[in-house]
């Protein structure tokens, strides 16, 4: 392979390869903004804390009966650290237990 093509591959990969990761991580980011919508939407006061953590998995933030869930953290590592591929204003849902660990409150919203 002559220089000018190993030149072109090079280029090549160095562009394509972050845009398909950062449209990967976009799309894993949405997914998760669905998930958190449709666990709002689905989950009503009086839903134990079992079911919460059963349908939206490990929480991002845990103080005492409150939990919450930020997109944010979960808009993936490359579109955290390129200059202007972050997504301003992230959605997250917080729930808030009584002590029997039964669901009081839920906001959920772009923070």
């Amino acid at each position: 392979m002559n220089k000018t093509k190993t030149a072109l591959v090079i280029i090549v990969l160095l562009v394509l390869l972050p845009s398909s990761e950062i449209l990967r991580e976009r799309s894993n980011y949405k997914s998760y903004v669905a998930r958190l919508e449709a666990a709002y939407a689905e989950l009503k006061p009086g839903a134990s804390k079992q079911q919460v953590l059963d349908r939206l998995g490990q929480p991002d933030f845990l103080l005492g009966q409150n939990i919450e869930w930020h997109a944010g953290k979960h808009q993936g590592w490359l579109r955290e650290k390129l200059p202007g591929s972050t997504v301003k204003g992230h959605y997250t849902l917080a729930m808030e237990f009584d002590y029997q660990n039964k669901l009081v409150r839920r906001w959920g919203g772009i923070n």
